[in-house]
């Protein structure tokens, strides 16, 4: 077929079709390679500058339309066709999707601060949004985007077209408008605002229930009687109302792990399974529905076998069902164990031989074959390999999961284990000024040196005196000490206990450290004068902590405050030592049932 006859025939399809034609439909009918097809439209292109007509693409559809400029000549003919009417919060609605595809209604809601069903609706209505699939998230709510009709409407070929936004931190209400942050100071500078009407909570005991809040660049100036603020406001002031509602100062996360809750929402949710079945049809759900690539890793995360049926873990050979081609790893919900099919036990190189390792354990059947299962640092160094998320993929995770961080209220948080991947990525997300919670590092003992050296590239000047990462922030970054672990979970009954598990004639679980080796990171985080974070579920695993951390001057130890983390299975006396010696000490679970066993 020649170029004209070709020009010719891709003209009528697109006349007759009366809508936007892919790219693949175009090849399909002339028996041409896409990119000859692309060649040839931006000639036809070309050729109707001229003419009333033209092509317009729209990501990678093509349809035939009149010229914008001949709309007047042109309606008068026509019949008129309803036309939308969008109100201003239709608008805002339309463009928080249009610039957050794939997002649900609950977080245009925290965006806009006020209900969004209707305006959701209309635009539906309008076939102007569309349905994009359910989220991750908890309740699994539907995500949404914007439609073809919607780039037409407004003349974009793709979502890349749309204008450039100014740059935003965080509103009033600390809700998210956009992800691209300035620079707190500059983003604040000569702003006041005043907030009043409502339930106002400063935790400041002189200051109870006070009726407004005057705020000038970001910092609380005043806090009194409505009438006594008003005098100040200014031209320029944002008046908030807050219509009863309350107003608090943001929480603080004293222990978390935002990369590894990041990661989790690109996973398959294997929370609130019932059964290993439904594990399984979750599992094929993700490799169908999502075509996962030939030979890629299929991850799930957040099963718990005691809310199972079979109230156990699964097997290799169940997870085998799923694929016998692709490597499958998931994950128990506390992150310290769990299941490889049998392809990726082979991808890892993890056989019958394979002998356990230090802190960690491998599962094996009666008969001594590979059952699947890893335990504690055999399944943590491992799960590693399945991590196929590249860091572009990461940074937009990361902030999805800083906007639920925000959505629950909490500002401030502590990274509970940062190796040098977590690292990297948070400074990444710090530099290119995507970190939008204040975020303490607290670095894996056995993986430091990159992150201490990192510090004092970070060196900024506070308040008249130079500091680097471990004394301030850095675009709200910043190393609050080490972290070592010394003990599993008791879910996953690998907690150090002084006695045995329930059920169990000799088992009490096993450390993951050495006593030279934590003598060793207690002199290290001396040294460097480093608060220190030990990883204790069981009674057992914070013995051992106490009895390393008494061999050192108790005057040099209180300087560094060094903190049991969990703590689960703490016994009275461990605890009123802990405290008489001005140790730092909070819980992560609250399980008082347990606590009846050793007290």
């Amino acid at each position: 077929m020649e170029k004209v006859e070709s020009k010719a025939v891709i003209e009528a399809i697109l006349f007759a079709a009366g809508r936007e034609v892919s790219i693949q439909e175009l090849s399909m009918a002339l028996e041409k390679p896409t990119e000859e097809i692309e060649i040839i439209i931006k000639e036809m292109q070309e050729d109707y500058k001229t003419r009333g007509i033209e092509i317009t693409k729209m990501e990678d559809n093509y349809q035939l339309v009149s010229k914008k400029e001949y709309y007047e000549y042109i309606y008068p003919i026509i019949d008129k066709r309803a036309k939308p009417n969008l109100s201003n919060a239709a608008l805002e609605t339309l463009a928080i999707i249009a610039y957050n595809p794939r997002i649900t209604r609950a977080e245009i809601e925290s965006i806009r601060g006020v209900d969004a069903s209707a305006s959701v609706y209309k635009l539906r209505e309008y076939e102007l949004i569309e349905e994009a699939g359910k989220s991750d998230l908890p309740g699994k709510p539907m995500t949404y985007k914007t439609t073809h009709k919607f780039l037409k409407m407004f003349g974009y070929t793709s979502l890349n077209d749309l204008p450039e936004l100014p740059r935003y931190k965080l509103d009033e209400n600390k809700q998210i408008v956009i992800d691209e942050l300035l620079e707190e100071q500059e983003e604040l500078k000569m702003k006041t605002q005043l907030f009043y009407h409502g339930d106002i909570i400063t935790m400041d005991e002189k200051n109870e229930n006070p009726e407004a809040i005057f705020i000038r660049n970001g910092v609380i100036e005043k806090i009194g009687k409505l009438s006594e603020l008003e005098q100040f406001v200014e031209k320029e002031t944002k008046k908030v109302d807050l219509q009863g509602k309350t107003l608090m100062p943001g929480f603080i996360d004293s222990h978390s792990h935002i990369v590894a809750f990041a990661q989790t929402l690109g996973f398959v949710n294997l929370s609130g399974c019932k059964n290993i079945q439904e594990i399984i049809e979750r599992l094929k759900h993700q490799k169908n529905s999502q075509k996962v690539e030939n030979g890629k890793w299929i991850v799930g995360f957040g099963y718990d076998p005691y809310l199972l049926k079979e109230k156990r873990h699964p097997t290799n050979l169940e997870l085998d069902e799923v694929s016998t081609k692709d490597p499958i790893l998931i994950s128990h919900v506390s992150g310290h164990m769990g299941v490889i099919n049998s392809y990726g036990l082979k991808i890892m190189q993890i056989h019958e031989s394979t002998p356990d390792i230090p802190g960690g354990h491998y599962g094996r059947n009666e008969d001594s074959t590979l059952n699947g299962y890893l335990e504690e640092n055999a399944f943590i160094q491992n799960a590693k390999v399945a991590n196929q998320i590249s860091d572009d993929e990461m940074i937009e995770l990361l902030q999805k999961a800083q906007r639920i961080y925000l959505k629950n209220g909490i500002t401030t948080l502590q990274d509970g284990l940062t190796k040098p991947q977590e690292w990297r990525l948070l400074q990444r997300a710090a530099k290119e000024k995507k970190l939008m919670l204040d975020t303490v590092c607290y670095v894996d003992i056995s993986s430091n040196e990159e992150i201490l050296q990192a510090k004092e590239n970070a060196v900024n000047k506070r308040k008249g005196r130079e500091c680097n990462l471990t004394q301030c922030y850095y675009q709200h970054l910043k190393i609050g000490g080490y972290k070592i672990i010394l003990d599993g979970s008791p879910q996953g009954k690998t907690a150090w206990l002084s006695s045995p598990y329930e059920n169990e004639k000799e088992y009490r679980g096993y450390p993951t450290r050495k006593n030279e080796e934590v003598e060793k990171a207690i002199v290290l985080a001396l040294q460097n004068k480093m608060q220190i974070l030990a990883h204790c579920n069981g009674d057992e695993a914070i013995d051992q902590f106490i009895m390393i951390l008494e061999k050192f001057p108790k005057e040099e130890i209180k300087a560094i405050r060094p903190v049991v983390i969990h703590a689960q299975l703490i016994q009275k006396k461990q605890l009123k030592k802990l405290i008489s010696q001005f140790y730092s000490i909070y819980y992560f679970f609250q399980l008082p049932i347990l606590y009846l066993h050793f007290f």
